[in-house]
Order: C-alpha cells, then sequence, then structure tokens
C-alpha cells in the first residue's frame, strides 16, 4: 500500500509541475503560431516568401511585396503563389531568381504584370 502512496504522490507532483507550466508555453507562441485554421499554421504570406526564397536585396523585397499585393487585391490566387514558392525551394542554388522567372510568367497567365 505504502508504494502505490509513493507513486499517485509522483504523479500528482508531476502532473501538477506539467500543468502549472502550460500558461507559459502558450505564452511564448510567435503570432504566426498563434493564427491556427482548422489545426493548420496559416503563415503570412509575405514572411513566408523572404524567408523561404532567403530575400536578400532591396530589389527582392519590393518583389515579393508586389506578388503579396496582387495576392491581397485578388489578381493572383495565393494557391499559385505558393505552388510556385515550392517549386522554386527546391531549386538548390538561387531560389529566389526561379521564382522570379515563374512567378511573372504565371501572373501573366493571369493578366498581371510583374
Amino acid at each position: 500500500m505504502r508504494y502505490f502512496d509513493r507513486r499517485m504522490f509522483l504523479a500528482t507532483l508531476v502532473g501538477g509541475a506539467a500543468v502549472s507550466w502550460l500558461p507559459v508555453a502558450l505564452a511564448q507562441q510567435t503570432a504566426s503560431e498563434r493564427r491556427a485554421i482548422d489545426g493548420a499554421i496559416q503563415v503570412d504570406l509575405k514572411e513566408m516568401l523572404n524567408k523561404g526564397l532567403k530575400s536578400r536585396r532591396k530589389s527582392e523585397f519590393a518583389f515579393v511585396d508586389e506578388v503579396v499585393g496582387e495576392v491581397d487585391a485578388g489578381n493572383l490566387p495565393r494557391k499559385e503563389v505558393e505552388q510556385v514558392f515550392l517549386w522554386a525551394r527546391r531549386q538548390q542554388r538561387h531560389p529566389f531568381q526561379y521564382f522570379q522567372f515563374a512567378m511573372a510568367k504565371k501572373a501573366r497567365r493571369f493578366g498581371v504584370r510583374l
């Protein structure tokens, strides 16, 4: 009986410690992690493109801003931009240049000049 009491005490102690740290862990989430839709994380498009494509130059940031502006205006579907993004990310060298060329070509299909 004494062994059972010790196990219950330890389980209660560990469980209480885990529950007491839960608010701290939730408070440390980033803004992009908090934007969850249907269990999937919805990431900011501008942030995803800049970080994922390793944008470095002002012209690259300006191109991403232009693409995001067209998506926000409804001229380009976000799904199409994400498809080009994923394809460009698989290119080992210079993913941004691949994205820029492919996105400009894809945007022409929608009547948008980038």
